[in-house]
């Protein structure tokens, strides 16, 4: 940048690279150090971000009609367009250390969840961008509705004519209010159909070496938990309770009653996302979690298939943080010794 403005006659001390103050990279700005002299101030009239002529941009008279031109690549586009050859050259040889996917291209963000990956080493903050369903389904009048403002946003911003611009005001007040209809709709009808009956999870335990013993202070348990149930008048569905006995021993407790009615007794049990089984092995869990892991890979084909674009780093760097958070929820960390 030195020697190219000394060739247009100005007398340069230095040129320093603008860095940022938070997280020190170099940014797109550059001070300037010039000798003093008379023809200083010409250095803003360099060129035009419009036309590419020798005046300021502020000035630029071009007409509307007329198509701008780059002042680095003399490409139909101004200079600050992130299109323009010399910009995307400069792009790669600074980001030839980091390496971007474009995944969520085409995607709306209000599909996506974001979760940082402290595991991933690398020299930025990386990121794990994971793909949900979308909960809402717009009818089809609105799903139209959206598409004819897209087209009236994307001629006004072609052509920049003010009935365009109209229009587009019209589309965006009209659809604005159709869908705050139909979220209030919704709310209505999610009040309309709300339940005062709340379904509780209750967890009794105990504990004791006879199998006798520990059912008897179980039942209770369920007892005392059955009358305070009747005084606040909360109603304990008995047919969805299980009874479940934790022991690695080869007995049976007698069976326990709640409410006069004799609770089912399974083998293992779900709780907060894990399953439980009666020898605590852990089986039932890591079989279900590896079924729901199967069934992850299978949605996530598109991406990880023969066909998907993506290096095999990026591959096995997405199915091994996909399917962290997966397999190991619920796992106890190893305390530092």
């Amino acid at each position: 940048m030195k020697e190219e403005l000394e060739e247009k006659g100005f007398t340069i001390r230095n040129v320093t690279s603008i860095r940022s103050w938070e997280i020190k990279e170099p940014l797109p700005l550059f001070f300037v150090h010039q000798e003093p002299g008379d023809n200083n101030k010409e250095i803003y009239k360099l060129k035009c971000m419009k036309c590419a002529e020798n005046h300021p941009t502020n000035i630029c008279n071009k007409a509307k009609d007329t198509p701008t031109k780059c002042t680095l690549c003399d490409g139909p586009h101004p200079a600050s367009y992130k299109g323009c050859s010399v910009y995307r050259d400069l792009q790669k040889a600074r980001g030839s250390q980091t390496s971007e996917i474009p995944l969520t291209k085409g995607i709306s963000l209000n599909q996506v969840d974001v979760d940082s990956s402290l595991d991933l080493s690398s020299d930025h903050s990386p990121v794990i961008l994971m793909l949900r369903k979308s909960t809402v389904n717009y009818p089809l009048f609105v799903r139209n509705k959206i598409a004819g403002k897209r087209n009236a946003r994307k001629k006004w911003q072609n052509c920049r004519h003010p009935e365009d611009k109209r229009k587009l005001n019209k589309l965006s007040t009209e659809l604005k209010k159709l869908l705050h209809k139909i979220k209030n709709d919704s709310i209505r009808e999610y009040i309309e159909n709300f339940s005062p009956y709340q379904e509780v999870l209750v967890i009794l335990l105990a504990s004791h070496e006879n199998p006798i013993g520990v059912s008897r202070l179980l039942q209770e348990a369920l007892n005392k938990t059955a009358e305070w149930a009747k005084k606040w008048k909360i109603k304990i569905n008995a047919s969805i309770s299980v009874h479940t006995i934790f022991t690695t021993r080869h007995v049976m407790c007698p069976e326990v009653k709640l409410n006069n009615e004799n609770l089912k007794t399974k083998d293992s049990v779900r709780y907060l996302g894990l399953h439980l089984d009666r020898r605590l092995t852990w089986k039932k869990h890591i079989k279900t979690k590896r079924k729901q892991l199967d069934l992850k890979m299978k949605s996530m084909y598109w991406i990880l298939g023969h066909k998907s674009p993506l290096t095999l780093y990026n591959k096995l760097l997405l199915i091994s943080q996909y399917g962290h958070m997966e397999y190991n929820y619920g796992v106890v960390p190893k305390k530092a010794t």
